[in-house]
């Protein structure tokens, strides 16, 4: 089993001199990611973490959406909100506000 530690090591490598660069963890529900992450941030210097819950559109949209049983899947995200957040940390010229779900109270924002 690789360690975060090695996995930390690649990523530098990888990124070699690069100013700002971004990693993806994927994987299924309750597998680890949002801890990989965290420990991966610890080990690497400046790193932020961007979490996907902060991108999950709220229950009562999921529910007029007729999406309730698919709740996690794809068409539940805000998925242009997070592409687009990340194509504005990508630019790396300003600071940027990243949504996290478990702090904050639901919203009722989504799709007209």
């Amino acid at each position: 089993m690789v360690t975060p530690e090695e996995i930390a090591e690649a990523i530098e490598r990888a990124a070699g001199d690069a100013n700002r660069w971004m990693v993806a963890i994927a994987g299924p529900p309750a597998s680890g990611k949002s801890t990989l992450a965290a420990e991966l941030a610890e080990l690497l210097a400046d790193a932020v973490v961007v979490p996907m819950d902060g991108f999950h559109f709220d229950d009562t949209v999921i529910g007029r959406l007729g999406l309730s049983s698919r709740k996690g899947s794809p068409p539940t995200f805000d998925v242009h909100g997070l592409a687009a957040t990340l194509a504005r940390l990508q630019q790396g010229d300003h600071d940027v506000a990243i949504p996290n779900l478990r702090p904050l109270p639901r919203t009722l924002a989504g799709r007209g």
